[in-house]
């Protein structure tokens, strides 16, 4: 079992939208995932996952006794449950772990300052999640630097909009991963269908960019070597990602 991270130093950057776009992914490629919302009371998972407060047990209520860890996961389709954590406690963070045996990957909804803190351990990745956004990118410098954990650290570049950059409103792709000094695994272009906040919609859509983009997020995951989307090379999109990134992703 492998403990995904998924964090932001900004809100409004995509990270619970990118999450669970990955989840349903890696649940398309046959792997057992739980998607744990650890935001608090200010969370907002379950709405990207569909199941919209269809739960009535917590993580909490398990570490209480209340109830069995079966009682408090929903599912959400085959091979993807979802749970809600009411804090973002090492407690609860060590519990889930414990009770994720049965899944391939547990991809956690964590706040900046819970990753900040949290001492990690070798099978946990943290996913820093970004936009190439001025304020945005100055805030995950910084939250990068804040993070004393020695474990796996990864950028994804949201909502990436190759205009802006040409005009010089966004920072280019390239200066936010050297500035971060985080390894991308992936970038995500924007997307206009994004704005539904439909998570199930992007990933069972392959025609979409986005969605080919987390599809080979998802697969960097499980150690396939994916160099770039694949995009017609004549679409202005990609000429532009060419022009702004010598990743191409």
């Amino acid at each position: 079992m492998k403990l995904l991270c998924f964090t932001s130093a900004k809100g409004g950057v995509g990270t619970s939208f990118i999450l669970s776009c990955t989840a349903i992914t890696l649940a398309k490629l046959g792997k057992r995932c739980l998607v744990a919302d650890m935001c608090g009371d200010y969370g907002t998972l379950d709405l990207y996952m569909g199941t919209d407060g269809g739960f009535v047990f917590n993580m909490q209520d398990v570490l209480d006794g209340s109830c069995s860890f079966e009682d408090a996961v929903v599912s959400v389709r085959e091979g993807l449950d979802f749970i809600s954590c009411p804090c973002e406690s090492h407690t609860m963070a060590d519990a889930l772990a414990k009770s994720g045996d049965r899944y391939d990957y547990i991809l956690a909804d964590c706040p900046c300052e819970y990753t900040t803190n949290q001492s990690f351990g070798e099978s946990t990745a943290l996913f820093i999640v970004t936009s190439c956004d001025r304020a945005s990118a100055r805030c995950t410098e910084k939250l990068v630097y804040d993070i004393t954990s020695d474990c796996e650290k990864y950028l994804v570049i949201n909502n990436i909009i190759p205009e802006l950059i040409d005009k010089g409103y966004h920072l280019n792709v390239d200066y936010i991963c050297d500035l971060c000094g985080v390894a991308p695994i992936g970038l995500i272009p924007y997307e206009p269908l994004a704005v539904t906040g439909d998570a199930m919609l992007l990933s069972e859509t392959d025609s979409l960019r986005i969605s080919r983009a987390v599809d080979n997020m998802a697969r960097r995951l499980e150690g396939e070597s994916v160099s770039a989307i694949s995009f017609d090379g004549k679409t202005q999109f990609c000429k532009l990602m060419k022009k702004y990134s010598r990743r191409n992703d």
